[in-house]
Parts: structure tokens; sequence; C-alpha cells
């Protein structure tokens, strides 16, 4: 069976909630829409009140992208870009734009840059504010320093200005292989985007939302204009989906086929496994006397832990590997050399292992390597495939957030949360197939927090907490605290401690596993709040403790509605248990419901228990699933409004 012969699956097409509909204003054309801003600007914005400008800072006037590809495929592009500026937060977004490069292969030269402001007048930046800065500084990774942002820091932004921005980039490689995208939206309002194509030969296309497209052939060349116009802002909702999955888009090539583009891959990926040297000695004496999947193991382990990571996306860093050997000794490495590295140790002693190309979204109907952004080591397991991400889990997504650890699934081999999901094209050295990351369960990604204190009669507490934290949980905690010193540490997590009760006391703590990829991480501590219960004659209230350590659940449910879909990272449960001896003499006079909710989205329960002057609470959170559309957001948060309802988190107590 040919391996492109899968349907397309839901996280690959968006579906009507996650790419907007084109808002059309009561306007004709581009100037009818400029004239008619600037002729309610001096009556105040305001005046204004079409939703098209909702909350926008800017106003994208023209965003245009042109390639020119000729005969002999040598190749140049143009840029042009006219921000309207509405506001403050408008001047400090996007004061400064960058272009980013390649400068090994590429050159940009900028045709135009300056500021207009609101009497016409046009101020050109200073000549220092234009720089051209490494996206990765070569004093601290020489091997990556091509990777280049050419910046510009525009002079006299203010509101009412206007950013115009011309750009010419020289290709200086030619390749016969075309392929590319263009996201037409960031969050913005947009009045027109577009990108113009100039081939010699006719390309494949694939377009995402409400896309125009022209295309025409005139003597040797083909024309190709893909363009949208009146895109209103995108709303800013708390763990959105990512923009580039709500953006309507467009993806061309013209490779024939997916094999040309896994000869394309392997071309370059193969020759630069070297086994030799050093790292040949190093790979057979780790694997001495081991079984194959400890072998596994202790490899990935030490590539893991022993390459400074440099955060680049392939696309960023370019396709093609450092050579192994290389690699090897200058112990730092993107996310491919760093794969590459690991497949070739594990070659070194005889297990054979391939590299997985992830892709946020994959067109089957068009074959291109413009859709992988990442990359995975996929090995062959007793039928089944382990993926291992050796990357140092520093984040929940590959471009930018927080260090990652994944336990539970996939044979315990952590990824990160933004390649869940997600279609891996595998490239082996005589075939290729599409294989899919599967989702964790939600139990395997449990954190569980545990108090037991005791209260006195004046509502002082003392106590402690003992936790367990995977997922998301951990990759928090190893965001925060894997790096800084001890005395930094403590300092941190007074200041979460704080969280039970203003002045709380931190006694003592510990944590655990902050470098261990393979294993959740511990914290322990003890505390002292005082007068932490509310006392009224004989009554006590005694609020629950805080979830330290888990996400902020209230994050997920603070907006009213969702326009577009809500993305947890990854299915996870989360597990909250309190205990506490009452003072002698007291019984209970009220305690939180027990509730029990579970289908397809979430589950809840939860419980509170008395017996021999003891009282229990318990709470139960499974997110069954990372993704959840707006009309499954709707059911949802109507059952955690349930499960939180204010008389939930507290107890009462009475003196008898």
């Amino acid at each position: 069976m040919n391996p492109f012969e899968f349907p397309i699956t839901k996280h690959q097409i968006p579906n009507k909630s996650q790419v907007p509909k084109s808002i059309k204003p009561k306007f004709w054309n581009l100037g009818l829409v400029i004239l008619i801003l600037f002729g309610f600007w001096n009556l105040g914005f305001g005046a204004f009140t079409s939703n098209y400008l909702a909350d926008a800072s800017v106003i994208f006037e023209k965003n245009i992208e042109r390639i020119f590809i000729e005969k002999d495929f040598s190749r140049r592009g143009e840029k042009e870009v006219s921000i309207f500026i509405l506001n403050y937060r408008g001047r400090e977004r996007f004061g400064n734009l960058q272009e980013r490069y390649n400068k090994e292969g590429e050159e940009i030269r900028i045709e135009e840059a300056k500021t207009v402001k609101k009497t016409g007048e046009a101020i050109e930046p200073e000549k220092k504010g234009i720089g051209d800065l490494s996206t990765i500084e070569k004093f601290i990774a020489p091997k990556y320093s091509n990777s280049r942002l050419k910046s510009i820091a525009f002079s006299a932004v203010e509101e009412s200005a206007r950013i115009v921005y011309k750009s010419a980039k020289t290709v200086k490689e030619k390749s016969k292989y075309i392929f590319g995208s263009k996201i037409f939206q960031k969050n913005e309002p947009v009045l027109y985007s577009e990108l113009f194509l100039k081939v010699p030969n006719k390309i494949k296309y694939q377009t995402i939302g409400e896309v125009k497209v022209d295309e025409k052939k005139e003597g040797d060349y083909f024309y190709y204009t893909f363009s949208v116009d009146s895109l209103a802002r995108i709303s800013e909702e708390p763990s959105r989906i990512p923009m580039s999955e709500i953006s309507p888009r467009i993806y061309y090539s013209n490779f024939a086929d997916w094999k040309e583009v896994w000869n394309w891959l392997k071309k370059d990926f193969y020759p630069s496994i070297a086994v030799r040297g050093e790292l040949e000695n190093k790979s057979k004496e780790i694997a001495e006397g081991k079984d194959k999947e400890d072998v596994v193991k202790t490899i990935y382990d030490y590539v893991t832990k022993n390459w400074r990571d440099i955060p680049l996306t392939i696309q960023d860093a370019g396709f093609k590997p450092t050579r192994a050997d290389e690699v090897y000794n200058q112990k730092y490495a993107d996310n491919k050399d760093k794969c590459l590295l690991l497949i070739t140790m594990l070659k070194a002693v005889g297990i054979d292992a391939y590299p997985g190309y992830v892709a946020n979204e994959i067109m089957n109907e068009l074959p291109s390597p413009v859709y992988f952004y990442y990359m995975t080591v996929v090995l062959e397991s007793e039928g089944s495939y382990i993926f291992l991400d050796p990357t140092f889990p520093e984040r929940t997504s590959v471009g930018i957030y927080f260090p990652t650890i994944l336990l539970g699934y996939n044979d315990d081999f952590p990824v990160t949360p933004d390649i869940t999901g997600r279609e891996v094209f595998v490239v082996k050295p005589d075939t290729f197939l599409l294989l899919s990351i599967p989702y964790p369960k939600p139990k395997d990604m449990l954190s569980d927090n545990y108090y037991s204190f005791e209260i006195d009669q004046n509502g002082n507490i003392k106590g402690i907490m003992n936790g367990s934290f995977s997922g998301i949980s951990a990759i928090d905690l190893r965001a925060v605290y894997k790096d800084k010193t001890e005395k930094e540490q403590e300092m941190k997590i007074t200041g979460t401690v704080s969280l039970i009760k203003t002045g709380t006391k931190l006694k003592n703590w510990k944590m655990e596993n902050l470098r261990e990829p393979g294993v959740p991480v511990k914290v322990s501590l003890s505390f002292e709040a005082e007068k932490y219960a509310a006392i009224e004659a004989k009554r006590m209230q005694i609020n629950l403790l805080p979830y330290l350590f888990f996400p902020d659940f209230t994050d997920y449910f603070t907006i009213k509605e969702r326009k577009y879909t809500l993305d947890m990272k990854l299915p996870s449960s989360f597990l909250y248990q309190l205990e506490f001896r009452m003072p002698e003499g007291y019984h209970i006079l009220h305690k939180p419901d027990n509730f029990e909710y579970s289908d397809s989205l979430i589950t809840l329960r939860a419980s509170a228990a008395f017996e021999n002057n003891m009282v229990m609470v318990s709470r139960e959170i499974y997110f069954n699933q990372r993704r959840y559309t707006p009309e499954s957001y709707d059911s949802m948060k109507e059952r955690w409004g349930d499960f939180t309802k204010p008389e939930m988190g507290f107890l009462i107590i009475e003196k008898k």
C-alpha cells in the first residue's frame, strides 16, 4: 500500500471555527478604504465603529511578497509593506520590523524604509537603527550564525503614522525545486496581502481559507497571484491555537511526487552520517554489556544531556545537516543535527533509526518539504514505532515557551507537546512512509498535589505538600527552576507558597529530577500560615489550599465564548488531595458537595469526607483531549463552572 493513501486528519485541514471568513467592510477598494479612514481621523478613530477594527493596534494596508525565478533557476524576491499605526500598542509592536534570511545563501537590500507622519512628513530611520543581527550569536554557536535578521528601528513612530518598507532579496543558490508558503495574516486587520510568483515551470498549489487566485502564462513564464483582502483582526484568546492554523494561507510546490521529496531530503542527510573516530568509540563504550533497549535509552540520554541545544527550526537553519563527527566535536547542535548525531551513534552499535520530518499540516496532493519545521528520530520496535526527540525539552512548542517533559507513553521517551498528534515524514534509505505521533492518554500525564496540615483554634496552620508532576506542570517547573541556583529557587518557591496566604512561611523544600528527562519532577515542602482560617464567633471558615504547581485552569475558562479552537497542548490529568485534623471540640457545618461528571471532553470529580475528626478532600481533573472546538468549549465551560462554584471551595467547622 502506498503510504500516502490515507485520509486527511482533522488537524490537517482546519474547520470553519479555525479559518475566519473574509469580512467585507462597506468599501469597494483599497483607495476608498484609506480615504474613509482619513476622513474619520480628525473626529478620532472611535468614530469608526466597524468590528473590522475591534481592538486593533495597526492596520496592514498592504503586505506584498514577490518572487521571480528565471529559466536558469536564479531567483530574487521583493517585499513591500505599509502599516498604519492606530495607537501606542501598535507603536510598540511594529516600530521595529525584521526580515529573516540566511547569510550564506541570500542577500537582502533595503530599498525604502521610512515613517510617514500624519502631517505627510517622511522620516527615515537613523543609520544605526538598521542592523544585521544573528539569530544565534556567533560567539555562542558559530556553526549557525548564518541565520540572520535584517532589523529596522523606525523613527518618529506615533499614532496616525504610517510605516513603509521595501526590500529586495537575491538568492545565491540555484535549484530546480520551487516550493514555499505564505501566511497572510497575523493578529491585526489586513486590507490587502499578496504573494506573486513568476516561475519558468507550472507549479501546484493549495489554498486554505478565502484566498483569491489569478494565474496565467505569458511567453516562457507562468504567473501566479494569491491574495486576500479585508481580513478583520483575529481576537487574542487564552490558549488559542497558533495563528498559522487560523490565517488564510497558501502552499506551493513543483515537486512531482512524494518520492521526489524523499530523494531531495535523503541526499543530504544520509551522507552526513559519519561513524568514525571518538564518536564510534564512545558509542561502543556506552553499548557494551547492554541489551538493545538499554543501549537506546543510554545513548539517547547521553546525546540529550551533553549537547547544548540551539533553538532553530529546520526552516530557519536549512535542511542540510552538519556532518555527524563535527556535531560530536562541537558539543552543540540544532534540532536536526542532534537527531543526526543520535542516529549516527545508534548506527555505530548496529541499531537502525531514521529521520522523521514533523509537519503541522500536510496537503497530501501537494508534495513539498515546506510543511516540515522539526525533526524527530524514528525507531522501529517490535512492529511499532518510537519517536525520540533528543533536544533537551525546553519548551512546549518548537518556537518558544517552556521546558517540557512528556512521560508515560512512547516507551517513556519524552517529546515536546507541540509535536504530539503531528504527522511525521520518515525518510529511510530505501523508502519513505508517513506516521502520526500519538497523543498521550490523560492518565499518562498525571500531576498530583497532596496536602496534609493541622489547624489550631486560632486558625493557624502548619502543613506539608508533596507533589509529582508530569506533562504541562513539569514543563512549567523546569522552565522556572532548572537553571536557577539553590538560593534563586528558594526565593521563587517562597513566592509560590505565598499563594496559600500572603506571609506564608516556607520552612523546608526539595525539588528533584529537574534535569532528568525520563521521570516526573518531584516537589516537597513544609509551610506555616498564621490566621489562615476566618473566625467568626464559634465558626471557622477554611478555604481549600490552592493548586500549587498546576496550570492556571482559570486561564482556560475566563472568556464567555470562544471564536477559535482551545489548545490544551496535550491531554492531561490532575489529582489534588487535602487532609487535616480539626481542633478538638469542632464539628463540620459545611463541606463541599460531592460532584462527578465525565464525557469525551472532560472528567471532573470532587469529594469531601469526614472520619475520626479528619477531613479529607479530593479533586480529579481530566482533560481528555488536546483541542476543543468553540462548540465543545461551551459545554466544558458550563461543567467547569459547576465544579468550581464558590461553595465548593471552602469548609466551615463549628465549635460544639
